[in-house]
């Protein structure tokens, strides 16, 4: 992902979005495997249920996330007296000046 054009902070909040769709997808391989561990009878059940928890721990850092990123994006709207949902997108200053 490349920042150039972005504000810092709009860079790392969609690096973090990014980081915990990836932690996300990770979570869901690691209960699929554990899951086929299981159904093979490799592994007890509590293997599949801590799987399943980190996974929806995920999920809910994720979610979070957005909603954070969201919240920001209609407050800033709210300054600017724009619609609460209109796409915010940021300038680099140093290119306008």
């Amino acid at each position: 992902m490349t920042c150039a054009g972005r504000t810092s902070a709009s860079c790392s909040r969609k690096r973090r979005l990014m980081l915990l769709g990836e932690q996300r997808d990770l979570s869901m391989r690691a209960r699929d495997a554990a899951q086929a561990r299981f159904d093979a009878g490799s592994s007890p059940r509590l293997e599949v249920m801590q799987a399943q928890l980190a996974l929806a721990a995920a999920e809910n850092e994720a979610a979070a996330a957005e909603g954070t990123a969201s919240a920001a994006r209609a407050a800033l709207n709210a300054l600017l007296a724009q619609p609460l949902d209109t796409p915010t997108r940021a300038v680099d200053q140093r290119r306008h000046r």
